[in-house]
């Protein structure tokens, strides 16, 4: 039922796109985590329903329970972000642990951000530069560009602008738009601008591959003054150049 749905709601087969949604609530419902996971996606962005944080991380902890690391990370979203219900950074960093003991490239990079800012654990830069090492062990271009704005920054290490530019260039490559963006302001920077306070959390999270990720969708979105360059985690959280 649940890859049927799938295909109705990404057009691959003719049908309504409630129905195929209906098909994926009946697949979660009896018991299928894949299926369980979307129904937290689809409650934590208003896909098909109104968003719902509760019903959100109640599918969530149903996935997560029968060991999904999207689910785990998901769940740990729902405790650490401002759509999710009240911070809870213990509970977030145990899920986020969870899913990064599978080699989770996202929950890896969500450890090192929390160790980067001090949420929920004390302020460890290195700390921080061992995770998003990992993360990119595992292939993820957000995890490049932190590491490479660390080494442009000398957070947790010496500055060194060829490493910088160095994780920046693969995580451009990957097509993180604010690596490439670094990469060419790096070239006209001041001490004035490395000054800049990089971190600050936000509350704009992952879409999906879902066509209707753009419909029936709230998203926070803080203004971000123009040319302040921030730590980020992931392309699917926040969607756009973090500038």
């Amino acid at each position: 039922m649940y890859n049927l749905g799938k295909l109705i709601i990404n057009k691959e087969i003719s049908g309504e796109e409630e129905k195929g949604f209906n098909l994926i609530q009946q697949a979660a419902e009896s018991g299928y985590s894949f299926a369980q996971n979307y129904m937290g996606r689809a409650y934590r962005f208003g896909w098909y329903v109104n968003a719902n944080p509760v019903r959100a991380t109640n599918w969530f902890t149903k996935a997560a329970e029968q060991n999904m690391p999207d689910a785990m990370c998901n769940l740990g979203d729902m405790y650490s972000y401002e759509d999710g219900l009240t911070i809870d950074y213990e509970k977030a960093f145990y899920w986020y642990e969870k899913a990064a003991e599978t080699k989770h490239s996202r929950a890896l990079t969500e450890l090192g951000d929390m160790y980067y800012a001090g949420k929920g654990v004390r302020q460890d830069y290195q700390k921080a530069m061992e995770y998003y090492q990992k993360a990119c062990d595992e292939g993820y271009p957000y995890a490049f560009y932190s590491l490479g704005f660390m080494y442009w920054k000398g957070q947790g290490t010496l500055p060194d602008k060829e490493k910088a530019q160095e994780y920046l260039s693969q995580a451009a490559a990957m097509g993180n738009e604010s690596a490439f963006q670094l990469l060419n302001r790096m070239d006209h920077e001041s001490e004035e601008e490395k000054d800049i306070d990089p971190f600050a959390r936000q509350s704009l999270f992952r879409s999906s591959t879902s066509p209707c990720r753009q419909r029936n969708r709230k998203i926070y979105q803080p203004s971000i003054p123009i040319g302040e360059f921030r730590i980020c985690s992931s392309p699917e959280r926040f969607g756009r150049p973090l500038f």
